[in-house]
């Protein structure tokens, strides 16, 4: 094969792969910037330039704060009740629904140097709730029973 293929190398300038492997215009799948991988896709089917990719390698570690049991378990402890506006939490939501059970810290991270991921200082909120109350300076009237350390 080796030989075959040096042949048509030097008979017609091109490689078998060139030849019969068309070339991919690949485009990162977030913002359609060209990508220079011709690896194809990633295990989670995305194609991400080099940028993208990082930011989302990024995002997946900072995810990995709390482990899941400890997650579960903070769920449990709040009764699948959200803290901030003491509705129920619906355990199967898909995780990306505005009602998904997510972790809110009482004490916002952005207030502290160190953020404090203990579970006293995390509490069960839809997400919805959680994204609405941020960090606590624009929407204070909002969740007035949760207070800081209110629920806790």
């Amino acid at each position: 094969m080796r030989k075959y293929a040096a042949k048509v190398r030097e008979r017609d300038g091109v490689s078998l792969t060139q030849r019969y492997r068309p070339a991919k215009n690949v485009t990162c799948d977030w913002c359609a910037a060209p990508v220079r991988s011709n690896s194809g896709r990633a295990r989670d089917g995305l194609v991400l330039c080099q940028r993208h990719r990082t930011k989302k390698r990024d995002s997946e570690a900072e995810r990995e704060w709390i482990s899941r049991r400890d997650r579960l378990a903070i769920y449990e402890r709040d009764g699948w009740i959200c803290q901030l506006c003491f509705e129920p939490v619906d355990r199967e939501a898909y995780h990306l629904d505005d009602w998904a059970p997510s972790l809110d810290h009482i004490i916002p991270r952005s207030h502290m140097l160190i953020p404090d991921h203990s579970p006293s200082n995390l509490r069960l909120a839809h997400r919805w709730c959680n994204a609405v109350r941020g960090d606590g300076t624009y929407h204070g009237d909002l969740f007035k029973g949760a207070a800081v350390g209110a629920a806790a």
